[in-house]
């Protein structure tokens, strides 16, 4: 997006010259849809007329658009991937270099069309305090990382969403140590990839009475040790 290649230093000037001129034309042609005259609509400096009305999309057509974009996070309120590119880049007191954030996706197998989950993770120390998932599989990549960068945001910055109040973040010494994500984060380790759903399995049983009272969990890696 324009936004992304403003702080990102190692977007060049040229190409983010023709990311605002396809802003411009996009925003002319919505003018445009919307009645306003084209003389009026037309962006500065450009001698060329905007394409006439007719040449447009019907509006059915455009309703279905904006509908696939705003299912995949693109919308104002749900472009949750800047909103942490801009919260981490303030807190930061810097600009953010490309690759600093970066997002991994796994796919889920067992459904068709695949759906994903996300991880968006923080390369330099202390831009995250820990590694961030999407809470469950969605449809696209790109919905995937921003219901991740939202659940880093809840996190780490207070963001409100949806009414929800989010947990209190854990102490920074604490941030990733409990055990689940320890073992999650040495099974990426160990198997030097990212994880897909069910990889790591938990099994829980209800305990022995030699085992006192509760239930008793076991956890694996068959991708490591199928036994």
């Amino acid at each position: 997006s324009v936004f992304d290649g403003v702080l990102d230093l190692n977007t060049t000037m040229v190409s983010l010259g023709a990311q605002w001129d396809k802003l411009m034309e996009l925003r002319s042609r919505l003018l445009i849809m919307h009645g306003v005259p084209a003389h009026k609509a037309r962006p500065p400096g450009k001698g060329v007329q905007p394409p006439a009305a007719a040449s447009f999309p019907p509006p059915a057509m455009m309703k279905a658009w904006q509908t696939a974009q705003f299912a995949e996070g693109s919308s104002p309120d749900g472009d949750f991937k800047s909103k942490l590119q801009f919260a981490v880049t303030k807190r930061a007191k810097r600009t953010l270099t490309k690759g600093e954030l970066i997002y991994t996706h796994t796919p889920d197998e067992s459904s068709k069309p695949a759906l994903y989950t996300a991880t968006v993770h923080g390369t330099s120390e202390g831009l995250l305090k820990q590694p961030y998932s999407s809470s469950e599989p969605v449809s696209g990549k790109r919905a995937a990382e921003h219901a991740a960068a939202k659940v880093a945001l809840e996190a780490e910055f207070g963001f409100v969403f949806d009414g929800k109040v989010p947990a209190t973040p854990a102490p920074p010494a604490e941030a990733g140590k409990d055990p689940r994500t320890r073992l999650t984060n040495g099974a990426h380790l160990l198997l030097g990839r990212p994880l897909a759903k069910g990889e790591v399995v938990y099994a829980t049983r209800p305990a022995e009475p030699s085992e006192g009272k509760g239930f008793v969990c076991t956890s694996s890696i068959p991708a490591h040790d199928p036994s």
